[in-house]
């Protein structure tokens, strides 16, 4: 029992010296070290050609789409060979490729008033009816 404990103190100081040494790093360099996240990955919905036909497809569904229509059209074989992927990509991907090419999410306004007022009916009771000289 005795030995663990001694293990879990020598881990805990190795973990400490690691932190301090790093942070004598950061204090000693004139400069912080350059980290790359992403390694500067290019998105697949830069190419023209993909962005192109994904926009054929979603126009050829029609006015209401949604991100789950571009999951499933790159889940087809066609285009998991295109995109050089085994599985379709996420649903949060197929969003941000949505916002990116221009997509945007509203909502349908129900109920929209249209003004006929310049109708031939509607001007001529307007006239004689409701309004007579």
């Amino acid at each position: 029992m005795l030995t663990l404990a001694y293990a879990l103190v020598a881990q805990v100081v190795l973990t400490a010296h690691r932190a301090v040494t790093a942070w004598d790093f950061i204090c000693d360099s004139q400069e912080l070290p350059h980290i790359n996240h992403g390694g500067g990955i290019k998105s697949l919905i830069n190419d023209e050609d993909i962005a192109q036909d994904i926009k054929i497809h979603l126009q050829g569904i029609g006015q209401y789409i949604k991100a789950e229509d571009i999951v499933q059209f790159c889940g087809t074989p066609e285009m998991l060979e295109r995109l050089g992927r085994t599985q379709s990509i996420s649903l949060a991907m197929a969003r941000r490729w949505l916002i990116k090419m221009g997509y945007r999410w509203t909502k349908t306004l129900k109920g929209q008033y249209v003004d006929r007022h310049e109708r031939d009916d509607v001007v001529q009771y307007r006239q004689q009816v409701f309004l007579p000289e």
